[in-house]
């Protein structure tokens, strides 16, 4: 059996420190979930924010070739050319 087209990439070091930092900021708790298939697209790698008090997922983000995407729970995705730009608006909604 064939496996799906890879769509997801793992994320930089550096990306994933920086959106560590804003989850610390804000109180959330980062998982990084390795090998995920979304709407049965492969993804090498998926960064899920909890909330730290419920414990429910509030976004996914992935790398895909031409930016990284954010997923909230509810609602659209939306694509920023790079995580810095993604975890600008984060800071904003997590104020």
């Amino acid at each position: 059996m064939e496996r799906p087209a890879l769509v997801g990439f793992a994320f930089d070091v550096a990306d994933l420190v920086l959106l560590q930092a804003w989850a610390d900021l804000y109180g959330m708790r980062m998982v990084v979930e390795l090998d995920q298939s979304v709407d049965g697209r492969e993804h090498e790698e998926i960064v899920a924010i909890y909330s730290k008090d419920s414990g429910r997922r509030r976004w996914s983000l992935w790398r895909s070739s031409d930016g990284v995407v954010v997923q909230p729970i509810i609602g659209r995705s939306v694509r920023f050319s790079t995580v810095a730009d993604a975890a600008q608006t984060l800071w904003s909604i997590g104020r």
